[in-house]
């Protein structure tokens, strides 16, 4: 069935029935934070982006409640971010998620605590420290990253030694050692065109590993 109709046609299965058009820039703040828990991803971001933009404070304890107890994680997540736009994350919720049963949601708060840390913050150090120890790989690479690209004290220290660990997670251990010692040489296979491109790739490797191995 073709719906509708103009330049680009749109085919859909019959008895397909589209749903209401949004009408965020007039709505109720009230409803945009509803809209963070939508199914559809472009009424979730632009329900963010627009709370945001508008600055109102005024919707803080409904997205904390949306962040605490939201059974969907993607509603969790938008809630966490909303509050960090509007700047009224608070260091107790960021710690709290970074406890929340879904992987994602642990991974944004622990990126939404960096702008606590910048802001003063540095008893995330502490936390930092802790989830680059932690079981999961992602959350414990990402927390590297972060007490790097965050300058944080020993964070160098930090990084080799979680790399070199013998209970490190695969994904930590796999791309610290390749960040840690980078290759300098290629198989002989390849042919010198081949080397010129991959030459090419060592370069980002290379500015990675200064950022996360060397003082500024």
């Amino acid at each position: 069935m073709l719906f509708r109709s103009g330049r680009i046609w749109r085919l859909v299965h019959d008895g397909f029935q589209p749903g209401p058009q949004p009408k965020m820039d007039t709505e109720k703040p009230a409803d945009l934070v509803a809209h963070l828990a939508h199914p559809n991803g472009w009424w979730r971001d632009t329900a963010q982006r627009t709370l945001v933009i508008r600055a109102d404070k005024s919707v803080t304890p409904a997205l904390q409640s949306l962040a605490r107890s939201h059974a969907n994680p993607l509603a969790r997540m938008h809630a966490l971010w909303t509050l960090e736009g509007l700047g009224a994350l608070d260091a107790a919720l960021a710690r709290e998620k970074l406890k929340d049963t879904h992987p994602q949601v642990r991974l944004a708060a622990l990126r939404a605590s960096e702008t606590l840390y910048k802001a003063g913050d540095k008893s995330f150090e502490a936390d930092f420290a802790a989830l680059a120890k932690s079981s999961d790989g992602d959350l414990a690479w990402q927390a590297l990253l972060t007490s790097r690209a965050l300058n944080v004290p020993n964070a160098k220290q930090a990084f080799t030694s979680a790399v070199l660990s013998t209970n490190a997670p695969a994904v930590v251990a796999s791309l610290g050692k390749s960040l840690l010692a980078p290759p300098t040489s290629w198989p002989r296979e390849f042919s010198g065109r081949s080397e010129e491109h991959t030459s090419e790739l060592q370069s980002p490797c290379n500015l990675v590993c200064r950022l996360l191995l060397e003082k500024k």
